[in-house]
């Protein structure tokens, strides 16, 4: 380890520099394909909003076709991780321990978007 420290030249720490660049890239695209479905979407929503903006707000009814993708993408998750074997590795204990989490995360982050909107000047009705 101190030759890591020591000599940013040796084998050993381009190697470490070369596994850590791969483990990050690896994380990236892991996480661009779970967020995808949600995130494209979304993202070509909001740059299409000055050419479709009247329209939605037209057509009402399109709600249903948002909130169907929205079930959609839940539902292929759910199956994935049933094809995957997700819910017979998973214990009691965790689903506990991520409800105990969200019980704490989820009111933390409505606390703080309504504090930081009031921060920001932004109606918070």
């Amino acid at each position: 380890m101190a030759a890591i420290q020591s000599n940013g030249n040796s084998w050993q720490a381009r190697w470490f520099h070369f596994v850590l660049w791969l483990a990050i890239l690896t994380f990236f695209m892991v996480f661009l394909r779970s967020v995808q479905p949600i995130l494209l979407p979304f993202v070509l929503g909001q740059l299409s909003r000055r050419w479709t903006a009247d329209f939605v707000m037209a057509h009402p009814k399109l709600k249903l076709f948002d909130q169907a993708s929205i079930v959609l993408v839940v539902y292929r998750a759910f199956g994935q991780g049933v094809r995957e074997g997700l819910w017979q590795r998973t214990g009691l204990s965790d689903i506990a321990m991520i409800c105990v989490a969200i019980a704490v995360i989820l009111p933390l982050m409505l606390w703080l978007t309504w504090m930081v909107a009031g921060w920001l000047g932004f109606n918070r009705r």
